[in-house]
């Protein structure tokens, strides 16, 4: 489309109330347009790495062309200063990355903002630890990658499915999904921890039955609050029996590992809240579908 307005950019209302906001959209309806899209995008996915040695190359050229800079007088600090900015803005020429992109990195300023933290979660690790307890084949079950640790002396393998699997006996209330948003594994010294156990308490209420209201003399209005009583005392025995999902805001605190966890000595876990909850990012092989691919996998 010919744009006739230089100071308007193009809209479609659909795209706009889609999105709810500022769109900058083309229509590509050539195939020599959308070819040059496609070219454009793959260069820059695909854009590799400088080589070491042009880096280096580049940082000498720097300090051949400011050798007065070396020897100025001003501090070690201002000239730092000067030569990582003239060092950034000729590897951002060679890279063809922008300047405040790299300033951005180096200052340590995330390249995005959402309103979410996300944390990754490999499914199929979870998968091949509990087909394990049947004797299928081994078509779906993945090679697991633990990470090795030293740990009083010996070497040991700690997994993020044994994390799971020994997690606190006040946690097991918790699905695997609630675990990976609201769970974090921290590491205490001796003496942060028993503070920490210490400090734990548990408050209990009893419960104590309603008795019936006998002073009331006529003998009808006595035995229909008897049975009131009674069904109401039963409704809250079903209820106790049936399962509920716990409250992510009555679970916030940190808990113990159990005994047959590695790293039960010298980890925990913490609790987060619903509202500062992580939102899984499952990588690996594709997840299974009911509609599609193997039914008895799913």
């Amino acid at each position: 489309l010919r744009k006739l307005e230089a100071w308007i950019n193009t809209f479609t209302p659909l795209l706009t109330y889609l999105f709810q906001c500022n769109t900058d959209v083309t229509s590509l309806r050539s195939g020599t347009a959308i070819k040059a899209v496609i070219s454009y995008v793959s260069d820059y996915v695909t854009k590799p790495a400088l080589k070491t040695h042009v880096i280096f190359e580049a940082i000498r050229s720097v300090f051949e062309r400011n050798v007065k800079l070396l020897s100025s007088g001003e501090t070690r600090k201002e000239k730092a200063r000067k030569l990582i900015a003239k060092i950034v803005n000729v590897l951002g020429v060679k890279m063809e990355i922008g300047s405040p992109f790299i300033y951005s990195y180096l200052l340590g300023i995330p390249d995005h903002y959402t309103n979410k933290k996300f944390v990754v979660c490999f499914w199929q690790n979870y998968v091949s630890y509990i087909r394990k307890a049947w004797n299928h084949d081994d078509t779906h079950i993945a090679s697991e990658k633990v990470l090795i640790r030293k740990h009083k002396g010996s070497l040991i393998g700690v997994s993020v499915v044994e994390d799971y699997a020994y997690r606190p006996d006040e946690l097991t209330c918790l699905s695997l999904y609630d675990w990976i948003c609201l769970s974090e594994k921290i590491s205490l010294i001796h003496a942060q921890m028993k503070k920490n156990l210490s400090g734990m308490t548990y408050l209990y209420q009893d419960e104590t039955p309603v008795a019936p209201d006998d002073t009331n003399d006529d003998i009808t209005d006595s035995l229909a609050k008897e049975f009131s009583n009674a069904f109401r005392e039963l409704g809250d025995i079903i209820e106790a029996f049936q399962p509920r999902k716990p409250d992510p805001e009555s679970l916030k605190g940190s808990y113990s590992f159990q005994k047959e966890h590695p790293l039960s000595s010298t980890h925990h876990v913490v609790c987060r809240g619903i509202l500062k909850a992580y939102v899984p990012n499952f990588v690996g092989s594709v997840l299974p579908r009911h509609d599609h691919g193997d039914n008895e996998y799913y």
